[in-house]
């Protein structure tokens, strides 16, 4: 089908290697979101935002991660049936066709609603679909951006961004943990047991 192919077409990125051998910076940066923001499951050294943060807490820092890269929620597309959103994917110049590296922007396949009946956060899904670029090494840089990308079978994301937004998340991220953690002093179980807005210990 013609108007599949926007997310269906293969993309033929470079691995993150050999940029990594030649910037420490960048290693470290690969280190943070492909093991301490990756989701519970994925890697036993993530901060567990994705299980322990409350709704509120990942809301808060959603938005901080927003205005610290001067990007609004507009520029990030989250939907369960990417396939069902070609025309917004391809207005977002995100398209195979379209594809336009101008600006931090991106599109997210977005879980739909668990058991309990609700749907997987917006935060979690951007650090679950950086995480899995990371990891594959479906990245390529292009000139003061990266585009990277998850794909099973058919493309699940795909992000424009810069490194330099990337440092002042990973910094961000890590003063809001490190901010939680000594405004409550407890461990993770019990403070999601008891309630309280308590993040994990860096």
């Amino acid at each position: 089908m013609a108007n599949d192919v926007d997310i269906y077409k293969e993309s033929n990125y470079c691995s993150i290697l050999l940029q990594c051998k030649l910037d420490n910076d960048l290693v470290e940066i690969c280190d943070f979101f492909q093991y301490r923001t990756a989701n519970e499951h994925d890697c036993p050294l993530s901060f567990k935002i994705d299980s322990i943060f409350t709704d509120a807490q990942k809301d808060e820092l959603y938005n901080m991660l927003l205005d610290a890269a001067d990007i609004y929620k507009e520029d990030f597309l989250f939907n369960s049936l990417l396939r069902n959103r070609i025309k917004d994917i391809r207005m977002l110049e995100l398209s195979d066709s379209t594809l336009k590296c101008d600006r931090i922007k991106g599109f997210f396949h977005q879980n739909n609603p668990s058991k309990n009946g609700r749907s997987q956060h917006q935060i979690d899904s951007v650090f679950k679909h950086i995480r899995n670029a990371f990891a594959h090494g479906r990245i390529c840089f292009n000139n003061e951006y990266i585009i990277m990308e998850d794909k099973q079978n058919e493309l699940t994301a795909r992000l424009i961004i810069s490194l330099s937004a990337l440092r002042k998340w990973k910094q961000t991220i890590e003063e809001y943990v490190k901010e939680r953690n000594s405004k409550y002093g407890t461990s993770q179980r019990d403070a999601r047991n008891t309630g309280a807005d308590c993040n994990s210990e860096i």
